[in-house]
């Protein structure tokens, strides 16, 4: 029975994981590509809903339900209406067959499937495993000949890696350790050895919460959105909690973007975006922006239109319309 209840839980960790965790990479990668823009102008600050009501930011019920997400493209943040499934389903996949990893701490429970693949230069980085029980981070070469497992300092723990940021030159991997608990989190910088260019994850952060997504702002700082909270961590990994308690789930939060001059940052969620002022004055403060009335709800007909296609709208970086303010 103890047996049967863990594959179930397992089971469960892994959905809330694939959902939160593959927020990562999604920031700006592929967010600003095609699609029709229109005034963001239109866009109204709003009152937060209660949860449970109408336009609260949650998980989708549907692949198709509409989302927002959030990038930065020549110097502005760009908003793109996307579905769920476009937002966390698969995007970059290598081609070979990915094999199942077994756990040597656990053999009676099955082989973990990978669960997010990443690509750096000369293979992949591959994520295998759910928040409550993490396989780890493998390499892959090209072909999927070569692999071995990324080494990690035994203090840390096992992890599971729910995905990986680019800050300049610097490779970051957001990771949890606990799924239906917000309560550990930490951020490690990827390297690879001198010696034989093999990667080793570093400890670099240690968050309150388990992360979700994260973006680069300033000089080489990061801005980190979760489930419980909004942190900046500096390039020297210090932490600096930008807003302690937020009003959204982790499932809901699809994005995370800081405008180019570092003053706000910009998280995409289910049913709209928040924003966040990330210095004084007004630290913190938090704007609930929702979309233009009569784009919160769509038929079918037009749900199906956007599986194709997506539409942007865009911010000015630093020179935002009154009528968000």
């Amino acid at each position: 029975m103890q047996r049967i209840f863990l594959v179930r839980r397992a089971a469960i960790c892994g959905c809330i994981g694939m959902l939160c965790g593959s927020c990562l990479v999604r920031t700006g990668e592929r967010a600003s590509r095609g699609g029709k823009h229109s005034a963001l102008a239109k866009w109204r600050v709003c009152r937060v809903p209660e949860p449970g009501a109408e336009g609260f930011p949650s998980i989708p019920e549907r692949g198709d339900d509409p989302v927002w997400m959030v990038a930065l493209t020549n110097r502005r943040v760009v908003v793109r209406r996307s579905t769920a499934l476009a937002v966390w389903g698969r995007r970059e996949w290598p081609r070979f067959d990915i094999p199942l990893m077994p756990s040597p701490e656990a053999p009676w429970l099955p082989p973990a499937a990978p669960r997010r693949a990443f690509r750096v230069a000369g293979g992949w980085l591959i994520a295998y495993g759910t928040l409550e029980m993490p396989r780890g981070l493998w390499w892959f070469s090209e072909g999927g000949m070569d692999s071995y497992r990324v080494s990690v300092p035994d203090a840390m723990g096992p992890v599971h890696v729910i995905g990986l940021v680019r800050n300049g030159p610097d490779l970051y991997a957001l990771c949890g350790t606990v799924c239906w608990s917000s309560e550990s989190g930490a951020i490690w910088r990827l390297v690879q050895r001198m010696e034989d260019h093999r990667w080793e994850a570093r400890p670099f952060a240690v968050l309150q919460h388990c992360p979700c997504v994260a973006a680069p702002y300033g000089d080489g700082s990061l801005v980190v959105a979760t489930g419980g909270s909004v942190e900046a961590v500096s390039s020297d990994g210090r932490t600096e909690l930008v807003l302690g308690k937020v009003f959204w789930p982790a499932t809901a939060i699809t994005s995370i973007v800081a405008d180019s001059e570092g003053q706000r940052a910009y998280v995409g969620l289910s049913t709209g975006i928040a924003k966040i002022a990330l210095r004084d004055p007004g630290k913190g403060r938090v704007l609930w922006l929702c979309p233009p009335k009569g784009r919160r709800t769509e038929s079918k007909r037009e749900r199906g239109k956007e599986g194709k296609g997506s539409q942007q709208s865009t911010i000015e970086a630093g020179g935002e319309s009154r009528d968000l303010e």
